[in-house]
């Protein structure tokens, strides 16, 4: 029984933040002309998500964000009539994204409430112990 607990806590939360992450900015060619309107973007991107970074993650994460809204832009190029935006998940990897849609990582065990749901899941994505 309390399995079926943790794992329905575990499926509404999960919901929760999948709903959260389905609200994506939009993005124009302007946003991607320059370095430094990507970085613009990346900052504006990292504002709307509440997503704080060291400066030596921030480099990793924006290298990784560009690559996602380049791909997000060659799709919409190919596929005009559907638009990608940026989510929570656009500065991600594929394989940090391959993990988070297993789900195996979420229903070990039920998010922290001492922590932001998304410094939950990143501690979750990276394997990283809660502090207690």
């Amino acid at each position: 029984m309390a399995r079926c607990a943790i794992a329905l806590v575990a499926m509404v939360a999960l919901f929760a933040v999948m709903a959260r992450a389905t609200v994506a900015m939009e993005f124009t060619e302007d946003n991607m002309a320059t370095e430094q309107s990507m970085q613009k973007l990346y900052e504006r991107w990292c504002s709307h998500h509440e997503v704080a970074r060291d400066d030596i993650e921030k480099t990793l994460r924006f290298t990784i964000f560009k690559k996602n809204v380049r791909r997000a832009h060659a799709f919409h190029k190919a596929t005009p009539s559907f638009k990608l935006g940026v989510n929570l998940f656009a500065d991600m990897t594929d394989d940090e994204m391959d993990a988070y849609t297993n789900c195996n990582c979420i229903m070990e065990e039920p998010f922290d409430q001492g922590a932001s749901w998304n410094d939950d899941i990143r501690r979750r994505l990276t394997g990283a112990k809660r502090e207690r």
